[in-house]
């Protein structure tokens, strides 16, 4: 059921990203770090933003 229905693009990140977990764990793992990191900074700075529209 889960499996059915996906686009190429979801594939082609499942795969690259279970071949980077096998080839090469420590990049993937900073990279992740490095992504979720840069998202957050992104979401504070929108609020910050955002909260310095209302005052």
């Amino acid at each position: 059921m889960f499996f059915r229905g996906r686009g190429l693009i979801f594939w082609l990140v499942v795969l690259t990203s279970f071949y980077l977990i096998v080839t090469e764990p420590v990049s993937f793992a900073d990279f992740t770090a490095d992504t979720w990191h840069t998202l957050l900074r992104v979401l504070r700075s929108m609020r910050d933003f955002f909260d310095a529209l209302r005052h």
